[in-house]
């Protein structure tokens, strides 16, 4: 991850578990959640690049759970798992951090993108 952060091994066990954990009825709650943190944000007109990237992939992760709602549950969970990060203020870095802030949402959003190309790379093919 050239972006920012690196995960750890110990984190990625941890958010294995997590993800495992997720239960598919939040779905359309978290999705409504994410629409409107990501408004929030634009408010800010003075978004860095990398708070760019996040609201970009974010919106990726979005379309795809919206646009196959039959998606494996592993996948559906994996990108439940990334936006209830994001919606977190307080994570491991809390969101309210001047330029930093979203920097450890970052790499857990990379990091399920990455793991979901790995192993479901159909779903990323136009």
């Amino acid at each position: 991850m050239e972006k920012g952060l690196q995960i750890t091994q110990k984190d990625i066990q941890i958010y294995r578990q997590e993800i495992d954990e997720i239960d598919l009825r939040e779905r359309d709650k978290i999705l409504a959640e994410a629409i409107i943190k990501i408004a929030k944000l634009f408010e800010n007109k003075k978004l860095s690049q990398f708070q760019l990237v996040l609201v970009q992939e974010i919106n990726a992760l979005y379309n795809i759970i919206k646009a196959k709602p039959n998606l494996e549950k592993l996948v559906q969970q994996k990108i439940i798992f990334a936006l209830k990060y994001f919606l977190k203020i307080h994570d491991d870095i809390p969101d309210d951090i001047p330029e930093i802030g979203f920097l450890d949402d970052l790499a857990v959003v990379d990091w399920v993108i990455h793991d979901i190309k790995e192993q479901y790379s159909h779903y990323f093919q136009a």
